[in-house]
């Protein structure tokens, strides 16, 4: 197994309300932790909305500046016999969630409240 992103921003207050908004709480203190592999370039992303629905609603920054994207799912479900769906988005890079190990700490790779 891979180790996950140890990245994690906190988020502005404009994309809090955002996020808020759909949470139906105005000021959610929110940070985003990242669901890739362990990475030093490009772009970190923590699913949001991930509701049984695609497109999921993705957090992504690099350095401070966050945003929010739709996603499509990815469509690869993993190794046999109780197959297990991809948690991320389609065309992520590295490996596939079922093949990276959950941080020491409590977290799907995605936001905590």
């Amino acid at each position: 197994m891979k180790p996950r992103c140890t990245a994690s921003t906190s988020l502005t207050l404009q994309l809090r309300a955002t996020i808020g908004h759909h949470l139906g709480d105005p000021t959610p203190d929110l940070v985003a932790h990242c669901s890739l592999d362990e990475h030093t370039e490009d772009h970190h992303f923590a699913a949001f909305d991930v509701l049984d629905q695609s497109p999921t609603l993705w957090i992504r920054w690099h350095d401070t500046e966050a945003t929010l994207t739709e996603l499509p799912d990815c469509p690869y479900r993993g190794p046999r016999p109780d197959p297990e769906a991809c948690a991320l988005f389609a065309s992520h890079p590295g490996p596939h969630a079922w093949s990276l190990q959950l941080p020491s700490r409590a977290r799907e790779g995605s936001v905590s409240l």
